[in-house]
């Protein structure tokens, strides 16, 4: 009998799992419709070193860097489309580039920590986030160094306005049931 038992509870089991990968997958196809480029699973990191016109990304239970410190920004306004389920991002832009940032926040921190703005021209981040986290920082918030493969974090702090960090936090309590509501979904 005892055999038996762990028997089915192995295959159970590898149902469950092969069934969480084809919710994944449905998921992933489904997002691929409405974004650009889709990351599922695996960490990535994007650069654009050319004219930067705008682009969506949506990434699942992954991180993902987005290097803009090299585009060239020839449009005065350009849109980056952002969609996070257990998600990190990361993007970096030039000097000199004005970021607005907005969007659906449920459980996700985000930071942004760009320098002064001379050009006039913007960088349209919007987001919709659930656990998961974005930093954007400008290229002289963020150094990397060319002898070493390292990187290092961001040397600037981030201003502090209370009124947006108290938002946050009522909307992360408030997420809280719809993000583990979302995290069940997806893994069923």
């Amino acid at each position: 009998m005892g055999k038996l038992f762990k028997g089915l509870m192995t295959l159970g089991t590898l149902g469950g799992a092969a069934f969480g990968g084809f919710k994944a997958y449905e998921q992933y196809e489904y997002l691929k419709e409405s974004y650009n480029n889709v990351v599922l699973f695996k960490g990535e990191k994007l650069i654009y070193d050319e004219v930067f016109e705008g682009d969506s990304v949506a990434v699942i239970a992954s991180g993902v860097e987005i290097d803009l410190r090299e585009a060239e920004f020839e449009a005065d306004y350009c849109n980056l489309d952002l969609y996070g389920l257990g998600a990190g991002y990361r993007v970096l832009v030039p000097q000199g580039i004005n970021v607005i940032a907005t969007g659906i926040n449920k459980g996700s921190g985000i930071q942004i920590d760009v320098d002064e703005c001379v050009t006039g021209k913007i960088l349209n981040i919007t987001y919709d986030l659930t656990g998961s986290g974005l930093m954007v920082a400008s290229h002289g918030a963020y150094k990397a160094t060319e002898d070493d493969s390292s990187e290092e974090e961001p040397t600037q702090e981030a201003n502090f306005d209370p009124s947006i960090s108290n938002e946050s936090e009522q909307v992360n309590e408030e997420g809280e049931d719809e993000l583990m509501a979302q995290l069940d979904e997806f893994a069923d």
